[in-house]
Parts: structure tokens; sequence; C-alpha cells
């Protein structure tokens, strides 16, 4: 990316003998980590939508298990707009992703 002069933000940081990459802005924090699962366990859907997601999060593990792949296909594709928006910070919530 430095070579290619793009995203100057998320270049390489050497200080000394020690090289860092800066963290980008859509990396989440342990707090929001456990506000997407806390989000994610609250989720109540009607009956035959899915199964019951919350038996799958793990609050204090900030871990999610054990889905099947209808569930999966549920959290990506319509809750985890909402989780995203709640837990990221704005500017990455609400930049477009795809067109």
């Amino acid at each position: 990316m430095q070579l290619m002069g793009i995203k100057p933000d998320l270049w390489p940081v050497t200080e000394g003998n020690k090289t860092e990459l800066p963290l980008a802005e859509y990396t989440m924090t342990s707090w929001e980590k456990e506000l997407f699962c806390m989000i994610l366990a609250s989720i109540r859907v009607p009956d035959n939508y899915s199964s019951n997601i919350a038996r799958h999060v793990n609050v204090k593990e900030r871990t999610i298990h054990g889905l099947k792949s209808h569930d999966c296909h549920v959290i990506m594709q319509q809750l985890l707009p909402l989780m995203v928006r709640r837990s990221l910070p704005s500017a990455v919530a609400k930049q477009k992703w795809f067109s």
C-alpha cells in the first residue's frame, strides 16, 4: 500500500528496530466485541425463521459457535447490518461497502 501511495493511515510504523502495523478503523475493541455479542444474544426472531441464536452466543467469552448454515445466512444477510450500526464507529457503519 505504501508503494502504491494508498491508505497512508495503514502504512507500517517503524520505531528503531520495531515495526508495527496500525489498527484499521473497523477493528473492534473488547468492549465493542462484547456489545456486538450482547446485541446478537438479545435478538428475537419469529418461530421457524431461524434457531434460537442467543443459545449460540457467549457474551463473556465474546464467541459465537454451533450455528447451522441457515442461521449464518440470516446473521450475515439481515442481522449483521443492524449490529454493525450499533457496535462500530459511525464512520465505519455508514460507509457503503458494496454498490
